[in-house]
């Protein structure tokens, strides 16, 4: 289907059902950009993006999630959210406990300010993902307009694109997912790993994962970028880099970037 179809679509689910105001759980990324312009097309000032922090998240995020919303037109708020403190031992069933915190807490917000509606950005290829997330999703009756329509990641790329929103973001999972189950996550820990995913990425790699494993970190690209991540002048200073951030050792997995279990979206994302 066309991307101007899809995109009339979408604008007349969002007419169909947030009549009594609607929310968007928003990161800024891909997914949830094209949720909110489309909510802003149906709605106007009747729609709102709101952006979830938490301690897992990287301090740049919410600054890009409001630079994005601001571009879009859409008004937008930032709601701090304090995860119990087991939560930060990086149990087991982390990701769906958070992602149910974090949509109680969007709903919240919803009934206070008088929005009838809180949607999120999954799209239809996430619901075969295995994500842990997609059940709180389920359980505390966010609405999926992306999925309910069919529409995958082609698809979003493709109405994107057609919207000049930019369609090649990689996915950028909670900061949680970047260490094992069972450690204890601290604040300095999520900024280091946002640092230096962030000082990959202004080298040009766009999927880009920094696995904490004890003091040291595993660096995952893309398959496609493995050899360019190998060439000689490259992996010193990437090494020094992270060295310098503090951790002991660096490894490149030769593997590749391969999702993992616990690589859910953030919210909204």
């Amino acid at each position: 289907m066309e991307p101007d179809l899809v995109l009339s679509k979408l604008i007349r689910w969002f007419e169909e059902r947030g009549s009594g105001g609607l929310i968007v759980a928003f990161s800024g990324g891909v997914d949830s950009t094209l949720v909110a312009a489309a909510a802003r097309r149906a709605l106007g000032n009747s729609a709102l993006a709101i952006t979830v922090e938490t301690d897992f998240m990287a301090k740049g995020e919410k600054v890009e999630a409001a630079s994005v919303a601001k571009a879009l037109g859409i008004g937008h708020r930032v709601l701090p959210l304090s995860l119990p403190d087991d939560l930060r031992g990086n149990p087991a069933d982390r990701c769906y406990r958070c992602k149910g915190l974090m949509m109680r807490a969007l709903k919240g917000y919803a009934r206070e300010h008088g929005q009838s509606l809180v949607v999120d950005g999954t799209n239809y290829d996430d619901l075969h993902s295995g994500r842990a997330g997609l059940r709180a999703l389920r359980e505390e009756g966010i609405a999926s307009p992306l999925a309910e329509l069919g529409l995958g990641k082609e698809e979003v790329r493709a109405v994107s694109k057609y919207l000049g929103l930019g369609s090649d973001r990689p996915s950028s999972p909670c900061l949680a997912t970047r260490f094992p189950a069972g450690h204890r996550i601290t604040r300095p820990e999520v900024e280091r790993v946002a640092k230096a995913e962030e000082f990959l990425r202004g080298m040009g790699f766009r999927e880009v994962r920094v696995r904490v494993r004890g003091s040291l970190a595993k660096i995952e690209v893309s398959k496609d970028e493995l050899v360019r991540m190998m060439e000689e002048g490259r992996y010193g200073p990437v090494a020094a880099e992270l060295k310098r951030l503090g951790f002991q050792e660096v490894t490149l997995d030769l593997e590749g970037y391969r999702p993992e279990p616990s690589d859910g979206k953030t919210a909204g994302r």
